[in-house]
């Protein structure tokens, strides 16, 4: 259960930013990197969760 919980939270730290860029209306070199470092966050969780 532990696992799916980091996945849940990643998953939600991923749309938090992406929510927030689009807010903002704008996207950034930091946020587009930011971004993508939590989008492969979420991509580990989810493949440490189902292996």
């Amino acid at each position: 259960m532990d696992l799916y919980k980091r996945f849940l939270d990643d998953v939600n730290e991923f749309l938090g930013l992406l929510r927030k860029d689009k807010h903002e209306g704008k996207y950034t070199e930091k946020g587009f990197e930011a971004l993508s470092s939590q989008y492969n966050c979420t991509i580990s969780s989810y493949n440490y969760f189902t292996d």
